[in-house]
């Protein structure tokens, strides 16, 4: 394991500028921090690109056992705790960080997905419209994991490589097929496919519990601030909807995404 001393260095550089979307778009890499998601990443078939450790790592057999994993899996360097925080996007940064290559689904991945499923039940997919907070979009991503979502598609979202929105995801992002997508490509993919579009809104909906949610379903979740939009709900078989029995105006879309995505779940098991 080379040691890395100067700041200055080209690694350090590089993976201090994947805080900023413009240099994740150029060089197609991202960041992760801290040893949770680091070792989700060296247990997936994600591809590392390089990765940083403090000399702190060496002294828990964990940390130990993660540094055998990296260097398995591709070029990992030693470097100081002050380095360690130039990277970081956190105050406090753990005793590695990694750099890894993006790598986001296709539609065509979908349905094989379903295929392998061992429960054998129809598409549930989530489609989240202009979600723009990366703490929202971690949540969603790890709430869809955990919900056994067989996908969730993006249109106008945050970055996903975003560094907030892939610590909130603790380490779903490497399980699940995230596709980012045009309004007018998810359409025709979700139509071809006899998929159902049920939209969360308000207006002119039903409760979440008393719609079908064991067939071929995807749920669109909107905006923190808007919502839905419009041309989306109009496109939508059916708008459900959380009731608000107290004083509060609305949920936190991650809060709801939890809520009608394990409805979800006790209809397809209990089916």
């Amino acid at each position: 394991m080379e040691s890395i001393q100067s700041t200055q260095n080209q690694w350090v550089k590089l993976a201090a500028s994947l805080k900023q979307k413009k240099y994740r778009d150029e060089s197609g890499l991202f960041l992760l921090e801290g040893i949770r998601l680091v070792e989700e990443l060296v247990q997936s078939n994600w591809q590392m690109a390089f990765a940083f450790v403090t000399p702190e790592m060496t002294s828990t057999d964990r940390g130990r056992n993660l540094i055998t994993q990296l260097e398995k899996k591709g070029p990992l360097y030693q470097i100081s705790v002050a380095m360690a925080e130039k990277i970081c996007d956190t105050k406090n940064p753990q005793g590695v960080v990694a750099v890894a290559k993006q790598q986001l689904a296709d539609f065509d991945e979908v349905l094989p997905s379903v295929q392998l499923d061992n429960e054998k039940r129809k598409p549930l997919l989530l489609l989240a419209d202009g979600i723009q907070d990366p703490g929202n979009l971690g949540t969603l991503l790890r709430t869809a994991d955990a919900a056994g979502c067989h996908a969730v598609i993006l249109i106008d979202a945050v970055d996903v490589f975003n560094p907030k929105v892939v610590r909130g995801s603790m380490g779903s992002l490497f399980h699940l097929p995230i596709i980012v997508a045009s309004e007018a490509l998810s359409l025709a993919w979700l139509e071809e496919h006899q998929i159902s579009l049920y939209g969360t809104s308000l207006e002119e909906s039903v409760l979440y519990y008393d719609v079908d949610l064991r067939q071929s379903v995807c749920i669109i979740f909107g905006n923190e601030g808007q919502g839905v939009r419009e041309e989306l709900l109009q496109r939508c078989k059916q708008n459900i909807h959380i009731p608000l029995l107290g004083k509060a105006e609305s949920l936190n879309v991650s809060s709801a995404v939890a809520v009608v995505l394990y409805e979800a779940v006790r209809q397809r098991y209990q089916a």
